[in-house]
């Protein structure tokens, strides 16, 4: 059993040599195929650089978010030292 793949590569092969895969020329027809399947392709290459912009940009947002959050959890760390330091102080009073 022949693996897809391999008649795909088949048939690009005989595409390139101007030939379908049963051997008749292709002509124009070929050169059309082609065609459709690079703007196929370059419709796909560019849904994913849009979709990769979009990832990029969110995850540069979270991101920030995290770094915001770490700053606010520096903070909340020091008031609940300083409140520490307050108890002990009036503990030990």
């Amino acid at each position: 059993m022949v693996s897809t793949k391999s008649m795909k590569a088949t048939e690009k092969a005989a595409r390139a040599a101007g030939k379908n895969s049963e051997g008749s020329d292709l002509g124009l027809d070929g050169e059309l195929e082609d065609l459709t399947e690079i703007e196929g392709l370059r419709k796909v290459m560019e849904t994913q650089v849009e979709r990769q912009a979009r990832v990029e940009e969110e995850l540069n947002g979270l991101q920030v978010q995290a770094r915001d959050h770490g700053r606010t959890l520096d903070a909340l760390l020091a008031a609940v030292e300083a409140l520490q330091g307050q108890v002990s102080s009036l503990t030990e009073a």
